[in-house]
């Protein structure tokens, strides 16, 4: 891994990412009781997006920042039939309220599924570790 490019600190967790010769690497970094586990812990995912799928990613990042609409950026990878790596960033829309999601999913049980709800602080931050990987 190269050093780390950003991250978006959440309570119950930490996402870091991390710019790397064939893409993006996105480590989901679990906080219990106010103490970061390790890859040891079973909610821990290190997930890579290989660069042709970063645009995309770019783009509707951009778009949800701007408002404009956008279908939803799905990066879904099957590594075995156990294994299966699901990146979605997507709009809640309910109450009127527009809501930025992002959900990682490394597997098929709940502890393997992991829902970040994103502010446009946090978009900015996924925005600029995209442009910086994408045009370094």
């Amino acid at each position: 891994m190269d050093k780390v490019v950003f991250f978006i600190q959440k309570s119950f967790g930490k996402v870091c990412l991390y710019k790397d010769k064939e893409g993006l690497l996105l480590e989901f970094i679990p906080i219990v009781d106010g103490e970061e586990k390790d890859s040891s812990d079973p909610n821990y995912c290190l997930i890579k997006i290989e660069k042709a799928y970063l645009g995309e990613f770019l783009v509707v990042c951009r778009c949800f920042l701007s408002g404009f609409e956008t279908p939803d950026f799905t990066y879904a990878k099957n590594l075995s039939s156990e294994e299966e790596i699901i990146v979605r960033l997507y709009r809640d829309k309910q109450k009127n309220v527009d809501e930025c999601w992002l959900r990682l999913v490394t597997g098929k049980t709940e502890d393997k599924r992991k829902r970040i709800k994103l502010t446009k602080r946090d978009l900015v931050c996924l925005q600029t570790a995209l442009e910086t990987i994408l045009f370094d």
